[in-house]
């Protein structure tokens, strides 16, 4: 399967191709009320209002983000824009390769790519949006 690596807060993290529809750059957010944490607001892609979501608050990192760019996604016949420091690569990678951890927080998938960990954002993981 291919998978697009990209960086956000000096992490790597990673989706499957076939969620990707573009990178945009930065555009202006809506701040929405009573949303959840992790949901800075809504921004217009092409004449589209898609929520924008920061995944360092979706998993409780501690981290700057400096807000460069916006990975579009389609997930579920639903568009998302996640918020991105720059998309990095796209590699060929086995299922085997994921691998699933736990924490206090529930389970993530992580696999290695040049000698980085890189957190792979499937399924369950895009569920929690």
């Amino acid at each position: 399967m291919e998978i697009l690596i990209f960086k956000l807060a000096k992490e790597n993290f990673a989706i499957p191709v076939e969620y990707a529809v573009s990178i945009e750059h930065m555009l202006p957010v809506t701040y929405v009320p009573k949303s959840r944490q992790y949901v800075e607001g809504l921004a217009n892609i092409r004449g589209n209002v898609v929520p924008v979501i920061d995944i360092t608050k979706l998993f409780m990192l501690d981290r700057i983000v400096s807000w460069n760019n916006l990975l579009l996604i389609n997930y579920n016949n639903q568009s998302i824009a996640l918020v991105v420091d720059e998309v990095d690569d796209v590699i060929n990678m086995n299922d085997e390769s994921i691998k699933t951890m736990s924490s206090s927080n529930g389970n993530f998938s992580v696999f290695e790519y040049q000698n980085i960990i890189v957190t792979y954002l499937g399924k369950e993981e895009l569920n929690k949006i």
